[in-house]
C-alpha cells in the first residue's frame, strides 16, 4: 500500500507516531498513513471461520423454493411427480479476505463425504430419487479454519404411488406370488405329463391283456361248447352221460358270457360314455325280453366322449345288473325305465320299474340293496332308492365323471 518505496523527510523525521498509534510516513508521492491496529483485527478476523448463508434454491425451471438467504431454514416439502436439477446458491458473510474463502457440501443421505467446492459457491443435483435430503456447506477462511456448524436445508420429495415401499412390497409379493405360481404350474404339467405317459401304457397293456383273454380263453372255451353239444347228439353216447354233457356245455356259454363281460370292463376302447350307455341298454333289451318284461328307454341323443375310468364303469355296470335282477326277481313289475342323465360332473343311469315297490323303513331282507351300496361305493359313487308299497321302486346309480 505505498505509495513510493522512498521516504524523505527532509529537515523534518521519515517517520513518526502519532498520539492514536498510527505511522505517518512521507513519500516523494505523499503522506502514506499505516495503523497496526488493522494488522491485528485482519488476523483475528482471518482466524474466524466465516458464517455460510444459503441464498437461493430453485428445481425445475422456474420453481423457486428459498429466495431470501437465512441460517435457519424450513424444510421444503414437495409433491409427487416434482422433478428437475436442484440449484443451491450460497455465499459467506466475510470482508476481511472474501477471495480466499473456500467452500465444502455434500448431500445426504445421498453422499456421506464431503465435495470440495473451492471458491464455487452454487451446488447442482440432476433427477433426485424421491426421498428426504438435508444438504450441507461450509467455508474456510484463509487461515484455513473451517466452520464447526454448517448452514443446512431440509428437502423432501414424495414419491408416485409406484414409487412408494408398499407398491413396491406389493410387486414385489406379486413377483413372487407369480414365480411360485409357475412353478406349481410347471410341477402340475409335468406331473400330468408322467400320469398321461403311465395312463398310455396302462392302456397298452389293458388292450393286449382284453385282446388275449378274447382271443385265447374265449376259443378255448367256444370249442368246449360246441364239442359238448356236439358229443351230446352222439346216437352211441349212453343215456346217463347226456345230462353231463349239457352242463358242461352250458358252463362254458356261461363263462363266456362273463369272459365277454370281463374282456368289455378291460378294453380302453369301452372307456367313452357313449360306449358305456350303449352296452348298458343292450345288456337291459337282451335282459328284460328274456323275463318278458317291457323296457322302455330315456337316454339323451347326444352323449359325451368323455372316458369313464375302467374300474368305475365295471363296478357301475354290476351295480346295473343287480338292480335288473331284483326288478325280476322282486318287483313282480311289468315295465321298467332306463333313464340316462348326465352333467359336466356326473353321470346318472336310472332303473324305474311299476312293480309292487316295499318300504324303506322296513328291515331289509336279502342282499340286494346290500350289493348295491357295494357296488357304488367301489365304483366310487352312491346309490339312492325311491320306493313305497304298490307303488314300484326307482334306483337311481350315480358316479363322477373324472
Amino acid at each position: 500500500g505505498m505509495l513510493a518505496a522512498e521516504t524523505n523527510g527532509e529537515r523534518q523525521p521519515a517517520g513518526c507516531r502519532s498520539r492514536d498509534g498510527r505511522l505517518w510516513f512521507p513519500t516523494p508521492r505523499g503522506v502514506v498513513v499505516f495503523d497496526p491496529a488493522r494488522i491485528i483485527a485482519e488476523r483475528k478476523a482471518q482466524q474466524e471461520s466465516p458464517p455460510v448463508v444459503i441464498e437461493h434454491v430453485s428445481m425445475g425451471e422456474n420453481r423457486t423454493l428459498l429466495s431470501d438467504g437465512h441460517p435457519a431454514i424450513q424444510p421444503v416439502e414437495l409433491p409427487p411427480g416434482w422433478a428437475g436439477i436442484l440449484q443451491i446458491d450460497y455465499t459467506a458473510n466475510s470482508f476481511a479476505a472474501p477471495l480466499g474463502i473456500r467452500f465444502r457440501y455434500r448431500l445426504r443421505p445421498m453422499e456421506s463425504k464431503w465435495f470440495e467446492a473451492h471458491e464455487r459457491r452454487t451446488a447442482l443435483y440432476h433427477n433426485l430419487s424421491p426421498g428426504s435430503y438435508r444438504f450441507e456447506v461450509v467455508a474456510c477462511n484463509k487461515g484455513g479454519e473451517w466452520a464447526s456448524a454448517p448452514a443446512t436445508f431440509d428437502l423432501t420429495l414424495l414419491p408416485l404411488f409406484w414409487q412408494t415401499r408398499w407398491f413396491k412390497a406389493l410387486c414385489l409379493a406379486a413377483a413372487v406370488m407369480v414365480i411360485v405360481t409357475t412353478l406349481l404350474h410347471y410341477d402340475r404339467l409335468q406331473r400330468r405329463k408322467a400320469r398321461a405317459v403311465q395312463e398310455r401304457a396302462i392302456e397298452s397293456e389293458r388292450m393286449r391283456i382284453s385282446q388275449n383273454i378274447h382271443d385265447e380263453l374265449g376259443s378255448s372255451l367256444a370249442s368246449i361248447s360246441i364239442l359238448s353239444d356236439l358229443a351230446g347228439r352222439d346216437a352211441a353216447l349212453p343215456a346217463a352221460s347226456r345230462p353231463h354233457l349239457a352242463r358242461i356245455a352250458g358252463g362254458a356259454r356261461e363263462l363266456i358270457a362273463r369272459l365277454s363281460e370281463l374282456v368289455w370292463s378291460t378294453s380302453p376302447r369301452n372307456d367313452p360314455i357313449e360306449q358305456v350307455v350303449d352296452h348298458f341298454l343292450t345288456h337291459a333289451k337282451d335282459f328284460l325280453e328274456s323275463a318278458e318284461l317291457r323296457c322302455r328307454f330315456d337316454v339323451p341323443r347326444a352323449l359325451p366322449r368323455q372316458p369313464l375310468r375302467s374300474e368305475t364303469r365295471h363296478h357301475l355296470f354290476l351295480a346295473f345288473k343287480e338292480a335288473l335282477n331284483n326288478v325280476w326277481r322282486h318287483a313282480r313289475a311289468s315295465e321298467v325305465w332306463i333313464r340316462v342323465r348326465f352333467d359336466e360332473k356326473e353321470l346318472t343311469v336310472i332303473v324305474q320299474d311299476d312293480g309292487r315297490g316295499f318300504d324303506p323303513a322296513a328291515p331289509v331282507s336279502g342282499h340286494g340293496r346290500e350289493n348295491l351300496q357295494t357296488r357304488m361305493k367301489e365304483a366310487r359313487g352312491r346309490c339312492e332308492f325311491e320306493s313305497a308299497p304298490g307303488r314300484g321302486t326307482l334306483v337311481r346309480l350315480v358316479v363322477p365323471i373324472v
